[in-house]
């Protein structure tokens, strides 16, 4: 092993210095510190993929004790195009991966007789993160946002949807869309 001691490595001509070669690695021993001042580019990630929808309809209304689909049918960010507004669905790209922080918020237009929302993020089909909400005495109607977050490890091809259930005596609920406020939305994105 050979060793080079210098205070500053600077350019023959041009800007630009190149250590090594492709598929060359450079090893930082325990205990070594890389200090940047300046811009650092290719290093870390930019937690990609990443999405984040919304409901901008009302007039969903919810079967008694029955899990819905909620149908997020607009995007406000979508980086990898993952996400499908006709179903609902965020679908992990190819080479994607990982440890996704997911989360979902559900404005529901509660009747006086409501008994237990509850909302849950569903991986490949089956239930996965779930939150609930239950009155603690009967009321006059209202509405109220019942919200669910966590981490998920996902791997390319696995997919998201988010259900709701609705137990209630007479009035049937609505979960409530709107486009300026995006009060119904779901989002995620893969942490680096």
């Amino acid at each position: 092993m050979s060793e080079v001691k210098v205070n500053k490595i600077s350019p023959r001509s041009g800007t630009d210095v190149t250590l090594g070669d492709s598929g060359d690695t450079f090893t930082i021993p325990s205990g070594a510190t890389i200090t940047n001042s300046g811009t650092a580019t290719g290093f870390g990630g930019d937690n990609t993929p990443n999405f984040a929808a919304y409901l901008d309809t009302t007039g969903n209304a919810l079967t008694d004790n029955t899990y819905t689909l909620v149908t997020f049918n607009q995007e406000t960010v979508d980086s990898d195009g993952a996400f499908d507004t006709s179903t609902g669905k965020f679908t992990v790209p190819a080479g994607e991966g990982g440890t996704f922080l997911v989360g979902t918020d559900i404005r529901i237009d509660v009747p006086a007789t409501l008994e237990v929302v509850t909302i849950n993020i569903y991986k490949n089909g089956a239930q996965s993160t779930i939150a609930s909400y239950e009155p603690t005495a009967q009321r006059t109607a209202y509405d109220v946002t019942v919200s669910a977050i966590g981490l998920m490890s996902l791997s390319a091809a696995d997919y998201l949807q988010v259900y709701v259930r609705c137990d209630y005596n007479t009035t049937q609920p609505d979960v409530f869309g709107d486009g300026g406020t995006h009060y119904t939305r779901f989002w995620g994105l893969k942490l680096v």
